[in-house]
């Protein structure tokens, strides 16, 4: 099943409302350009050595990158509260992950803590359940 999603930039949090159980494969695929302060960028967020070199990097270490789409699969009834980088997945523009716990799908922009507040946009977030769209996404 499809679920499309808006993902604000400025959310710390994002509630997808895609609740799924261990074993299933979700897909992702996103479009459109948020902005971190003044730097538009996609899901895939934009290289910032510079940043990292100077003791400054996002909530989640990406190998160098600022802005890329996370996800996270936290319990149901449960609001994340603390970052947890062993849960974290990225996804980007595109993706896949398999689910090893039940639970719902949140994502965010991976972005420095206490910074939200000057982010701006939002991509929109495809997201495919169990194992729909394997060779291809429907509709293209």
């Amino acid at each position: 099943m499809a679920n499309v999603v808006s993902v604000p930039a400025h959310a710390p949090w994002f509630d997808t409302d895609v609740h799924v159980v261990a074993g299933t494969l979700l897909r992702f695929r996103s479009s459109g350009v948020w902005v971190d302060a003044v730097i538009p960028c996609s899901a895939d967020g934009y290289p910032a050595q510079l940043f990292y070199a100077t003791g400054r990097p996002p909530r989640i270490l990406d190998d160098g990158r600022y802005f890329r789409l996370m996800g996270r699969i936290v319990p149901n009834g449960v609001v994340p509260t603390q970052d947890d980088p062993a849960q974290t997945f990225p996804i980007g523009v595109q993706g896949e992950h398999r689910v090893t716990t039940d639970g719902v799908l949140f994502v965010f922009a991976n972005d420095r803590t206490g910074y939200y507040w000057n982010n701006w946009g939002a991509i929109t977030l495809t997201i495919l359940t169990g194992e729909e769209g394997s060779d291809s996404w429907q509709g293209e």
